[in-house]
C-alpha cells in the first residue's frame, strides 16, 4: 500500500531529508501538530471515523481535514514505519 508519503510531507511542509533520527522525529511531530489540527466534526454529524490507514490518510492529508487524537497518532505511526 503506497499512500504517497511525499503528499504527507507536503501537507505538513516538511522539507528535509527523512532520516531515522531524533531531529526528524521532532520535526515531524511539531509540523503535524501545526498543520493537521484536532477536529471532532464527525461527532456532530454522526459519522464513525474509520481506523483504516487508507481512510485516515485520505481524510487528514488529501481532504485537508483534522482528526481525532487516535487518527493523528495512527497517521504518524504509519509515516514513521
Amino acid at each position: 500500500m503506497d499512500l504517497h508519503i511525499q503528499s504527507y510531507f507536503e501537507k505538513i511542509q516538511f522539507q528535509n531529508v527523512a532520516r531515522p533520527d531524533y531531529e526528524t522525529l521532532s520535526q515531524l511531530v511539531k509540523l503535524q501538530t501545526r498543520f493537521i489540527p484536532f477536529e471532532n466534526v464527525d461527532a456532530f454529524t454522526g459519522t464513525s471515523p474509520s481506523l483504516q490507514i487508507e481512510h485516515i490518510f485520505e481524510k487528514l492529508v488529501h481532504q485537508q481535514r483534522g482528526g481525532y487524537c487516535y487518527e493523528q497518532n495512527l497517521l504518524l505511526n504509519y509515516v514513521l514505519e
